[in-house]
């Protein structure tokens, strides 16, 4: 493809912003949770009513983007992005902050439906090695999102959201110029739209351990599979073992960023004492290994075609450093960047195993990775307020829980909870060596 570097360098604006947002945000959380009087289960829901509705607009989102073409679906991504961003500097109340929130999720989905299809498409050798160049924004974002998070929300917390604008503006016009207008000729499947609907008490439930959303999730299950039947939103080509194993994988590994990002910023600033800029370059050595590592992945991938024994590797390096953490609770930076080392190995070639399965399904294929990941945030951050609870004894739905108290006792909590994280990320490893022994 003749513009292939710029189109790279459109999606790679688009990673730049949802990374920056995905990690700048954790610093501020206590600041947040002073000044709107937020409590621990509130700022969670600010955290995963992104990930929700970004992984709730995937499934109708394939065949919006069919119909209206990529182009458009990039531009209309990043303004409901930057617009949200803008309405949250503004919010005064934590439950508004919430609902801008969700909606900056669906500009973030959008946008991710297209980024891997549109880097396969345009790139016919190398794909891994796109993929991982592309992921260096994605590190570059996690590195800035804590220092510039940590820095701005001892100014004022707003700026966090504010800073979304600019680089939404910037992107704008370069997408309606060099993303290619690729569209299908269907018609949206409105069905589509219902049946993801049907989806979100079930995750919800899932997430908040609340029994009813999940007994209605599971009723509602049963039409939505009929829609699925006669309305199909995902390939049925990628309804397979191969693909169920990868996506287990997949799953069982995504468990791990944010969750430990977000335990450790809670527990340096609201438990050590620490200050934001402080607590960011304590932990920013774990993105940093991200944006060092994420190029090595793909291009080992790409030259050692053995992609299942790479991600195991990567696999065993993440987990092992984040158990340690958990046991001792000290060597914290150095094992962060272990740990991210072994994250950037894993995912270029799990990303191409999956995305690029069908050449004719890869914006189906990149869907689903993103839902499955995306899931997977969902249940690891929403264990957090949990742990704290039962391993803290703290009551997580005080809402003046960070102006009443300077210092919180979650050490157990986080230990607790990083030993956890660390095996679930371990069991990855199962699917892989099942793949390798069935030659898929």
């Amino acid at each position: 493809m003749k513009n292939k570097y710029k189109v790279l360098f459109v999606t790679t604006l688009s990673t730049v912003m949802a990374a920056i947002d995905s990690t700048i945000i954790y610093l501020a959380l206590p600041f947040i949770g002073r000044d709107l009087h937020g409590s621990i289960s509130e700022l969670t829901w600010l955290l995963v009513s992104y990930i929700i509705s970004s992984t709730i607009i995937l499934i109708p989102g394939i065949k919006i983007t069919a119909r209206i073409g990529r182009r458009l679906s990039y531009i209309y991504g990043f303004l409901l992005f930057s617009l949200s961003s803008l309405g949250i500097t503004v919010s005064p109340y934590i439950i508004l902050s919430i609902i801008l929130r969700f909606i900056e999720g669906l500009g973030a989905g959008i946008l991710s439906i297209t980024d891997i299809p549109v880097i396969l498409d345009a790139f016919d050798d190398n794909k891994s090695t796109a993929i991982g160049i592309n992921s260096i924004s994605w590190g570059i974002g996690t590195i800035a999102g804590p220092l510039i998070g940590g820095y701005l929300s001892s100014i004022d917390w707003r700026l966090i959201f504010l800073i979304n604008v600019p680089i939404g503006i910037i992107a704008i016009p370069f997408a309606y110029r060099y993303i290619p207008s690729v569209r299908s000729m269907e018609n949206p499947d409105s069905y589509s739209i219902i049946a993801a609907a049907m989806m979100i008490p079930l995750i919800v439930g899932i997430t908040f351990i609340n029994k009813y959303f999940i007994i209605a999730g599971i009723i509602l299950i049963i039409p939505a599979l009929i829609i699925y039947r006669r309305h199909p939103f995902i390939s049925r080509k990628l309804l397979n073992l191969r693909i169920f194993l990868l996506g287990l994988s997949i799953f069982f590994e995504a468990f791990a960023f944010f969750a430990v990002i977000y335990i450790l910023s809670l527990y340096f600033e609201a438990d050590l004492g620490y200050n934001p800029i402080y607590a960011s370059l304590l932990i920013i050595w774990y993105p940093v290994s991200s944006l060092i590592f994420n190029p090595v992945g793909g291009y080992i991938s790409d030259y050692i075609k053995k992609p299942y024994l790479i991600m195991g590797i990567g696999a065993l390096a993440e987990s092992l450093p984040i158990i340690f953490i958990g046991r001792f609770m000290f060597y914290i930076p150095e094992m962060l960047f272990i740990s991210g080392a072994g994250g950037s190995i894993y995912w270029p070639p799990s990303t191409t195993a999956l995305a690029d399965s069908y050449s004719d399904a890869r914006t189906d294929a990149s869907s689903l990775l993103f839902i499955i990941r995306n899931t997977s945030l969902l249940l690891s951050i929403s264990l957090i307020p949990l742990f704290i609870f039962f391993y803290s004894g703290i009551d997580i739905s005080l809402g003046n829980l960070f102006i009443l108290n300077e210092r919180l006792n979650i050490y157990n909590s986080v230990s607790y909870f990083l030993i956890f994280i660390g095996v679930v990320n371990m069991l990855s490893i199962i699917p892989l060596i099942i793949l390798r022994k069935q030659n898929f």
